[in-house]
């Protein structure tokens, strides 16, 4: 999404047009919070099952197979916030100003830092993906900040997108949890596929439900196919 928003940020930014930038941005923060969240949630509850599906066998042991689901777990509560900071890096770009996106990563580096230090005796491994995961979110915060700062006030509703997302993203980890504990003598991988599978379509579901275009039109097109 990044990728493929930069060149309608230097576009816009080289017209000097300071709404359709506004606008394009938060619809591009808008497709990353609602192609990730599901993500999250996955890899949140299915942080041990994703794991011990793809990776326990041979030397990767059980021990491995925990040490490496917490690491994935508290990774995953920050995948929306890396997500976001690659989209408001690419504003930047397009504004040509590359120092600010820097200068905040390396203050986030720091802050970075000193979590891992607080984070890494209570919690070991896991207090290392939990640092990352919060310096993201301080990263994002900053960036968005100095952004507005730069161009203006962003359109209002990005906040209510967050909501209705996070709603849908509650049904779907209700749904998951279910499936998953209801299908219990399935084997592991085949219950990763179904519950994957139902856990995404009741994201999509409840996303279109409560109103978000993207999920109305990835729904549509879903249908088409299905023709």
């Amino acid at each position: 999404i990044a990728s493929a928003s930069l060149p309608v940020f230097s576009s816009q930014a080289l017209a000097e047009d300071k709404t359709e930038f506004k606008r394009t941005v938060m619809f591009a923060l808008e497709n990353v919070i609602f192609l990730m969240l599901p993500v999250a949630v996955f890899c949140i509850l299915l942080s041990g099952p994703v794991v011990r599906v793809l990776f326990q066998r041979g030397i990767f042991d059980e021990y491995s197979t925990a040490q490496t689901a917490t690491f994935l777990l508290f990774s995953a509560l920050g995948l929306v916030f890396f997500g976001m900071a690659r989209i408001l890096a690419a504003a930047f770009h397009s504004l040509k100003d590359t120092r600010t996106p820097v200068k905040v990563a390396l203050a986030c580096l720091l802050v970075n830092a000193l979590l891992n230090v607080t984070l890494m005796f209570p919690l070991k491994l896991a207090g290392i993906a939990l640092a990352s995961s919060l310096a993201s979110a301080v990263n994002v915060t900053s960036l968005y900040r100095l952004l507005k700062a730069r161009v203006g006030s962003f359109p209002s509703g990005l906040g209510d997108f967050t909501k209705k997302a996070l709603l849908a993203a509650l049904v779907q980890a209700l749904v998951t949890w279910g499936v998953w504990q209801g299908l219990g003598r399935v084997p592991e991988f085949l219950r990763l596929v179904l519950v994957c599978g139902l856990g995404g379509a009741a994201y999509l579901a409840c996303a279109a439900a409560v109103g978000l275009e993207q999920a109305r039109k990835l729904a549509s097109v879903i249908m088409k196919l299905r023709k």
